[in-house]
């Protein structure tokens, strides 16, 4: 089936008004996007195969998004993307590690990112709790 950029788009804007729609529409996005690199991935590589997928979790709009990471039978492949999240996951443990080495309380750093990049102190703990 064939949509129109048009109808996709007022499909995706009704769906993220809705009650977690947002993260729904992240994870909907990203595990599509994955499976289309590896599907990309395999037309290069003689003798190798899809191999199903791995659960996988990474932080959203205020929640854990649950993602299905594909996988190939030679273990060659690793979407992007999730090279991409851990950067920026690398990089968030980073500025919060500095931020606690001058001596910054976890509720004051929690104050500082909700300043900031409209987190709550919750958000700060839980992404940077988390190992994806």
């Amino acid at each position: 089936m064939i949509i129109s950029k048009v109808l996709l788009n007022d499909l995706i804007t009704n769906h993220i008004k809705q009650d977690n729609g947002l993260n729904e529409v992240l994870e909907f996005t990203l595990n599509a996007m994955m499976k289309h690199e590896r599907a990309l991935h395999l037309e290069s590589a003689e003798g190798n195969k899809s191999n199903g997928y791995r659960p996988g979790r990474v932080y959203g709009h205020g929640k854990l998004l649950e993602l299905r990471i594909p996988r190939d039978r030679n273990g060659e492949f690793y979407p992007k993307v999730l090279t991409l999240l851990r950067s920026q996951q690398a990089e968030t443990d980073k500025l919060v590690s500095a931020l606690y080495g001058q001596g910054l309380t976890q509720r004051q750093a929690g104050e500082l990112f909700e300043n900031l990049l409209a987190w709550s102190p919750l958000q700060l703990f839980c992404i940077t709790s988390f190992r994806a």
